[in-house]
């Protein structure tokens, strides 16, 4: 490898981590607009870090991506003498938050960098490494998620080994030599995928059929199931609470196992569908190309059937993962559900090209398959970077303003020890709500860290409208518990309205008959829609 050529794959990685790190730096703090998994993933992460392995928050099922946070977190505080680990985690959360962002964004990079190395070296072609090196850039969310701590935060790093493998199929010149190889490192790649999140579910059937005998798919089956008891250890600890949410989640309609027990709402599904494709059109119709144009090849040219045959594979098992990947995500419904198919999009691009200069290409210029790959990855990386660099001012934009309305209120949360907290559900001005949502996620280790932030915010509940009930940390507690006669409260109220703060006013009399509440507004934020009162018991 020329120097040019090694130095040529150092620029998508390094836009990807520029681009990453100003998603993260417009982030914001955390707390104040997105708690959910944050706080329940930066938690559980705290506890692997903690070596208490025995985690209850399994929903995604996220091992490797809570492994990692434990992994980052517990290196940062070693430059951070002074508290305890524990302590200085949940002192400064939002900081841990941004040191596992930067490390991912990091992680992510290097093996961004390694995916271009290992496909130059496979195909000694400087274009098709850099267009492997494009899966990042294929749609705004898939450089967004990097302003986030969730399970897709990885996946670019995840998916980048997919290709790597898949790359070293398509390029080998004795297939039959790497099989054997082949089936155990897929079944490692998908055991790591899915152990990251269910969303990689689809990805199985790509080795299902890129594999070329029932004993390479049986080595591969194997070793996913293995690899996925390692990599998500935490569900073999679980596994009975694992089977019950997984259940739900087939059985019911609704995000999360939730909705009706009718498997899939089709009130619902059509008009998901719709929007997953409105959101990404290019992917879907690419797709649908991808499958008709590989099927359509391999029939027709009949005598290119052994050359075709390893791509062919690669591209039927690549386009019927991500139909997939539509259908489940119209079922349960979220746009970045679809991100680790995203990802896909270069290579899926790549084996149309590649498919085509093989066959119908074959007597054409030397050139058309070139102009083909730089004017498609052109367009692909100018329309994500353009999104993004938009997407990234629109969070700047919310984020100040968050920010400047959590300066405003600050000093009136910090006036007095007891509070009684109204968040709304993603985030507000109100840390404690972070700290509350984290404790619910970690099931039996709950008591282990209530001392703690009981230290950090004495005589603090919290009540939650959407089921109108009152918290102290994780524990359920009745007004009567803790409202006492003759003393003084403050009341944060986010989402303001008079009807929000009668429902918390109504909520506190029930059996306290003859108590009067006297509320006095002290502070209201319109930037934010919060509010501070304060409240006279007698």
């Amino acid at each position: 490898m020329k120097t040019f050529q090694f130095f040529l794959l150092f620029v998508l990685p390094v836009s990807y981590f520029v681009f990453g790190y100003l998603y993260r730096e417009a982030s914001g703090y955390m707390f104040l607009r997105s708690v959910d998994p944050e706080y329940a993933y930066l938690f559980n992460g705290m506890l692997i870090g903690n070596l208490k392995l025995n985690i209850q928050y399994t929903d995604h099922p996220g091992t490797p991506a809570q492994c990692f946070i434990a992994i980052v977190s517990r290196m940062v505080h070693l430059f951070r003498p002074g508290l305890l680990y524990t302590d200085d985690v949940l002192a400064n959360s939002d900081f841990y938050l941004k040191a596992v962002m930067l490390a991912a964004t990091i992680a992510n990079t290097i093996v961004l960098f390694i995916l271009g190395f290992v496909v130059q070296s496979l195909c000694r072609n400087s274009l098709t490494a850099l267009f492997f090196q494009l899966a990042p850039f294929s749609h705004i969310l898939t450089l967004s998620i990097s302003a986030r701590v969730i399970p897709e935060t990885l996946m670019p790093a995840i998916v980048s080994l997919w290709l790597m493998a898949i790359a070293w199929l398509l390029y080998t010149d004795n297939p039959g030599k790497i099989y054997n190889k082949l089936s155990i490192i897929f079944g490692i790649l998908i055991g790591l995928s899915v152990a990251d999140k269910l969303t990689f579910l689809p990805f199985i059937i790509i080795p299902l059929i890129a594999l070329p005998s029932w004993h390479f798919k049986l080595r591969y089956l194997i070793a996913s199931v293995l690899s996925f008891m390692f990599f998500a250890f935490t569900i073999v600890l679980n596994f009975n609470n694992f089977k019950i949410w997984v259940r739900n989640l087939f059985m019911h309609s609704g995000r999360y196992g939730a909705g009706e027990n009718n498997i899939v709402n089709f009130n619902e599904f059509g008009p998901n569908l719709k929007l997953l494709i409105n959101n990404s059109p290019f992917l879907f119709y690419l797709t649908i190309a991808l499958l008709a144009v590989s099927l359509s090849l391999f029939f027709i040219y009949k005598t290119k059937r052994s050359e075709l045959k390893i791509p062919f594979r690669i591209a039927v098992g690549t386009a019927l993962s991500v139909m997939l990947g539509f259908m489940f995500t119209a079922k349960h419904f979220a746009f970045h559900y679809m991100v680790p198919f995203m990802l896909f999009t270069a290579l899926m691009i790549y084996l149309v090209v590649r498919m085509l200069n093989q066959t119908l290409l074959k007597n054409a210029k030397p050139l058309w398959p070139v102009f083909l790959l730089m004017a498609s990855g052109a367009c692909l990386i100018i329309s994500t970077l353009t999104d993004s660099v938009n997407g990234i001012g629109n969070i700047n934009s919310i984020s100040d303003t968050k920010m400047r309305a959590y300066q405003n209120i600050k000093p009136y949360l910090n006036e007095r020890a007891d509070k009684i907290i109204v968040p709304s559900y993603y985030g507000c001005s109100a840390i404690e709500y972070s700290m509350m949502f984290g404790m619910q996620t970690i099931g039996k280790y709950k008591e282990y860290l209530v001392g703690n932030v009981n230290a950090m915010f004495p005589d603090t509940y919290l009540f939650l409208p959407w089921s109108k009930s009152f918290y102290q940390w994780h524990s359920l507690v009745k007004p009567e518990d803790f409202i006492k006669s003759n003393h003084e409260y403050l009341l944060f109220v986010a989402d303001f309205s008079d009807q929000q703060l009668n429902l918390v006013i109504d909520s506190m009399k029930v059996n306290l008959e003859g108590t009067n509440f006297n509320l006095e507004k002290v502070y209201y934020e319109p930037l934010s829609n919060e509010a501070v009162y304060n409240v006279k018991v007698n």
